[in-house]
C-alpha cells in the first residue's frame, strides 16, 4: 500500500463516524487487497471436501472438538462461507 492509498484509508476511517462503520471501512480495505481468488492449500481443500463429506456422530464429534480447541463454532469451520464483496 502507498503513502497515497494509506492516506486516502486513513481518511476513511477517520470519516467513518462509529465503531461499526470503522470496522467497515477497514474490512473492505483488506477484502480488496486480498489476491483473487483465494485458494486453499491443496491438503486443506482436501481435507475441507471430505469433511464436508462426512455424516453421522463422527463428522459431529469432529466439528465439536475443533469448536472446542479453536474457540471457533462449528458456523465458522463448515467451509460454505464466503469472503464478502467490498466495494
Amino acid at each position: 500500500m502507498g503513502r497515497t492509498q494509506a492516506s486516502e484509508l486513513r481518511e476513511r476511517l477517520l470519516e467513518a463516524g462509529s465503531p461499526e462503520a470503522t470496522f467497515g471501512v477497514l474490512e473492505c480495505a483488506l477484502l480488496n487487497r486480498l489476491q483473487r481468488p483465494l485458494l486453499a492449500h491443496p491438503a486443506v481443500a482436501y481435507a475441507l471436501r471430505q469433511l464436508a463429506a462426512a455424516d453421522g456422530l463422527w463428522r459431529e464429534t469432529f466439528y465439536g472438538v475443533v469448536s472446542q480447541r479453536s474457540g471457533f463454532n462449528s458456523e465458522s469451520i463448515l467451509p460454505h462461507h464466503a469472503v464478502p464483496k467490498c466495494d
